[in-house]
Order: structure tokens, then sequence, then C-alpha cells
């Protein structure tokens, strides 16, 4: 087919997707020697839940707010609609990113985020994140994120299904170079960051999101005034290892899951000119995809026309979500 909760945070979305609920919640764990505190936000649906988790893994230069934008009363809020849907999220910010432990960059690996995700998967599972035993788990992963959710599920084989959007084994590598030459430079340089523990993490420089990472005619510049305002770093050791393992077919055609995947037609990264023609419908994606992805990932491909890399996050962003959603419901329908 083409935890630890902190009942202080509890509260109650006063926007509401039909008063779903959100928590901050703090989830330990360990790396080699490091000790980690992983910070996530745990969202419910005000109805009944499905049996599934979600749990979100944002992309480089990004935290779990990629996943919930306060913006235009959450019309691009991911979490929202998987919410409104019945479904349980866990957004995290990933080791190094949000308020999650930032270690030295060269701590920020491939191996470690994947390794930190299957502490957070075990942990739901056992029922110490939302106080009773989950009984599956999707992961959804957005670009470098993305990367992550394919070692995991490859590495640990604890998940159901897995999502990845904004992320194939087609990275244009002239469009990566010409971002990372001339979008990206150290975030110690950036007068949005304070001292940094490690000059060597990355961000994007001034003014430039727009152009990285969203679609022109396809974006609400509230969003783009927002993303600026809230943009986070990555390490570079995270970034190689993404690239090269994460977005690799070796790793993809590994999956034994369900697997989606979901591009924005107009990907700065993954359908720029040279793979544009592979990202212009949902069966041309598929079979750009074919050799990546093993049969037992039952590949299921999505395209959302005139998005960029950001595709949740464009006007159309919805509509992705609701693809999302109906996928999962068919692939694991609640028990």
């Amino acid at each position: 087919m083409a935890a630890l909760l902190n009942p202080a945070a509890a509260s109650a979305d006063a926007a509401g997707a039909a008063g779903r609920t959100c928590r901050d919640v703090t989830i330990p764990a360990t790396s080699g020697l490091l000790n980690a505190s992983i910070h996530g936000v745990l969202c419910t649906p005000a109805g009944p839940a499905k049996d599934t988790v979600q749990v979100l893994l944002h992309g480089g230069t990004y935290n779990s707010s990629y996943w919930d934008f306060p913006v235009a009363e959450g019309r691009y809020s991911y979490a929202r609609q998987a919410n409104n849907s019945g479904y349980t999220t866990l957004a995290i910010d990933r080791l190094g990113s949000g308020t999650s432990t930032r270690p030295l960059s060269a701590l920020v690996t491939i191996d470690s985020q994947a390794d930190i995700v299957h502490q957070v998967v075990g942990r739901l599972k056992a029922g110490e994140v939302t106080g009773a035993p989950v009984t599956r788990v999707a992961l959804v992963g957005h670009s470098m994120g993305t990367g992550v959710a394919s070692v995991e599920t490859t590495t640990y084989g604890d998940v159901d299904a897995v999502v990845l959007t904004g992320g194939t084994a087609q990275l244009d590598t002239g469009a990566l170079l010409t971002m990372l030459t001339s979008q990206v430079w150290p975030a110690a340089l950036d007068p949005a960051f304070g001292p940094l523990i490690d000059p060597l993490y990355l961000t994007t420089k001034p003014g430039v999101r727009a152009a990285a990472f969203h679609a022109g005619g396809d974006v609400d510049p509230e969003v783009v005034r927002h993303d600026e305002a809230t943009k986070d770093v990555a390490s570079p050791v995270e970034l190689t290892g993404t690239v090269l393992k994460g977005f690799s077919a070796a790793t993809t055609r590994k999956i034994t899951v369900p697997t989606m995947v979901q591009v924005g037609s107009n990907d700065q990264l993954f359908c720029a000119p040279g793979n544009a023609a592979d990202c212009a419908t949902p069966q041309a994606l598929a079979s750009a995809q074919a050799t990546a992805f093993g049969p037992a990932a039952r590949l299921h491909t999505s395209v959302l026309p005139g998005a960029g890399h950001d595709l949740q996050l464009d006007r159309n962003g919805a509509d992705a979500a609701r693809e999302v959603t109906h996928w999962l419901d068919a692939t694991l329908p609640s028990r």
C-alpha cells in the first residue's frame, strides 16, 4: 500500500480540543555514563482514549513545541488534531533540545537518541508515564526525528507502527549542503542563545527558517514568526548520523512494523529539483521508496500538495495529520 508526572503542571487546554488535557512530564533516562532528564508534554483526549499512544519526535533545531504550535487557535497543532481523534500523544524534547538535558554535543548521537526513545517507550508500556500500562506505541517522527524513529524501531523492535514525515531515503545532498553552508551557524554566535555547554551546537541563522523549512505560498506568516522565535539547537554529530544511518535504506529496509512515509511536495531537502518527480504523487513516492523498505513494512505513502519540509505547519497541514490518523485507525484499530 501506495515517568513521571508533574501533577502541578496539569492543565486543561483552554482553547480546547473539546477539553483535552496536557501535562508536563519528566522522564529519566541514561545513555552510557550520561544521566539525562527528558521533558515531554503528554496530552490526552477529553473522551475515551484509543489504546495506541503516539510518541512524537521533532526535527533538528526544533523541540516538542513543533507538534503543538500555539498560533491561530491551534490550527497548526498536530497533537491537538490527534487528541481530537482519540489518541494520547507524548511529544518529547529530544536529548539536547528544549528543556531536556543538553550535554556535550558529542554525546548527542543518532544512537543515543534512539536508546533514550527506547527507554521512553519502555516507561510508557510499564505505566510510569500515563499512570497505566500502555498497550501499543506508534512513533511519529519529523526530519531528524524520522531518522531517530527508523533507528529506534530497527534496533529495539518495541513499537507497533512508525510514521516517518519530512524524511526519506532520497535526501538531496546538494540541498543539504546549501543549507549547512548558507543557513546554519554555531548557536554560540546567535543572539537567541546564551552561553552553551558546548559551542559546537548548531542552529539556523536569523531570518532563514521560512526559506529553509517552509513553502512560501503555503505557510501562515504567524507560523514563521513563531518558528523564528522558538528555534532550538542541533548536534552536528547527530546530524551526520541521521544522514548516514537514519535516512539510509540499509536501515529502513530492516523495519518490520507497518510504516507510513509522508512528505510535502515542495520539501527543499527531499523533493528538490532532482527528486521533485518522486514527490509528485503518493504513487510516485511509493515507487521511489520501493527498494528502501521490505514487505514487512507494508509501506503507505502520503504527499501533501504544495507543502514544504515542515508539512505539519503549512496551511494544509491539517490534511497531513488527518491522513496519519486514518492510517493509524486502519493499521492499529483499538481493541
